[in-house]
């Protein structure tokens, strides 16, 4: 497996070149250069494999300028790695329908979008990590790591009910980039904590790379996604729904023991399988 970063260039000169050359256009055919560093363009230009994969483009025009450096003959696909929603419904749709005309087969994890656009569905993915942190002994009860997005409310809710709980926790609020967390350390602190907590968006029916990590390194999780009931590694025993599960509980359904899920189950969202599904 080959990784291509996609070098963008979006600062105001590349904007104003790509206004001379391409106008407003979402299908540019010249100066394809603007768009993308040539670097990029000479690696997938030099692309020898059977496919390509482009993982949460769905900017129409720079997935068409990325299909246009592409070999001919070689098979293409976009996973949407983002919920796209029914705001801008006909832009979408449009997008959607034209990486139909490009050949690029269009996936996403979300079901509600698969079923709004009629995309194909393939879910969340992650690898394991047994045996990473072998030793580390658990420090807090909950954790949770991220930026604000509108979140504080939600945090200061269950530390409320988490103080009332007897519960300790760890909440990371990332307000600057600078004070972002590798992912190892964030691993760490995952695997010091007995139970994550998930705050997710509630339109969105796909699941969280936070729900991958409880799920790999068998933790509890607490998250405000409705719709983990639908995933076949749901257990009420090891997801707590908050907002739908009774509060009083939840000192005891943090402090009871994982239940195991079974590996064919887990191994579904295991990278090594997950992308099994785009052949």
């Amino acid at each position: 497996m080959d990784i291509v970063p996609i070098e963008s260039l979006e600062n105001w000169f590349w904007r104003f070149l790509h206004l001379v050359l391409n106008g407003k256009s979402k299908t540019p055919t010249r100066g394809l250069n603007t768009y993308i560093s040539s670097k990029t363009i000479k690696r997938l230009k030099a692309i020898n494999s059977d496919a390509v994969l482009m993982l949460g483009a769905i900017d129409f025009r720079m997935a068409h300028v990325i299909s246009h450096c592409i070999p001919r003959g070689v098979d293409k696909a976009i996973w949407v790695w983002n919920e796209v929603g029914k705001d801008n419904y006909e832009d979408h749709k449009w997008a959607f329908t034209h990486y139909k005309e490009l050949g690029i087969r269009t996936f996403s994890y979300n079901p509600a979008d698969v079923d709004t656009y009629g995309l194909e569905y393939i879910p969340q993915v992650y690898r394991y990590v047994d045996g990473l942190f072998k030793g580390i002994a658990i420090e807090q009860d909950c954790y949770w790591v991220g930026r604000p997005k509108g979140r504080t409310e939600h945090l200061l809710d269950i530390s409320a009910e988490l103080d009332m709980a007897g519960l300790s926790y760890k909440f990371m609020v990332i307000e600057r980039s600078e004070d972002a967390i590798s992912y190892l350390d964030n691993l760490k602190e995952i695997s010091a904590s007995r139970c994550l907590v998930d705050f997710y968006n509630a339109t969105n029916e796909g699941v969280s790379l936070r729900v991958m990590e409880a799920l790999f390194l068998k933790k509890k999780l607490i998250t405000t996604n409705r719709f983990v009931t639908k995933y076949d590694f749901y257990n009420p025993q090891n997801i707590f729904i908050w907002g739908v599960d009774n509060p009083e509980k939840l000192g005891e359904f943090v402090r009871s023991t994982f239940v195991p899920v079974a590996k064919e189950i887990v191994s579904r969202y295991d990278i090594n399988n997950w992308i099994k599904n785009f052949q």
